[in-house]
């Protein structure tokens, strides 16, 4: 009974692994999160609509842009941090046309990966990893 228990549970952890690597190379888009945030939310003592999921992001999008716009850093500690950083001008080249052309400096966006977020890619399956550097 034992051996076939094991079984199962590599039979399982098979097909998680299968499932996993089928979402490299897609894209997680706003409709499939706020979708993903609902279903995960009803397995706890306040399970939400993806009405509300989609009012949550809306907020939580609203106060990143406010606060990134008054210069503000944004940590959220373990998971990601946001701050406003200046990009100096450089020089760069015309797409179409290949000339080198100047790029005027200004503020960009700078995100940094925390911790916690961090070592969930550390962790990551080597098939997960393979797939991920086809893909790259």
């Amino acid at each position: 009974m034992a051996k076939t228990e094991t079984t199962k549970k590599e039979t399982k952890a098979t097909a998680a692994k299968a499932k996993v690597e089928t979402k490299v190379g897609t894209t997680l888009n706003t409709e499939t999160l706020i979708k993903e945030i609902s279903e995960a939310s009803k397995n706890t003592d306040r399970p939400i609509s993806q009405v509300e999921a989609s009012a949550y992001l809306n907020l939580f999008k609203d106060v990143v842009k406010k606060s990134l716009g008054e210069g503000q850093k944004i940590q959220i500690t373990g998971f990601l941090s946001f701050s406003p950083a200046y990009r100096g001008p450089r020089k760069g080249n015309n797409v179409i046309t290949g000339e080198s052309m100047d790029i005027p400096g200004g503020v960009v966006v700078s995100v940094k990966a925390g911790k916690a977020l961090k070592d969930v890619m550390r962790e990551m399956d080597d098939s997960l990893v393979k797939a991920i550097q086809k893909k790259s």
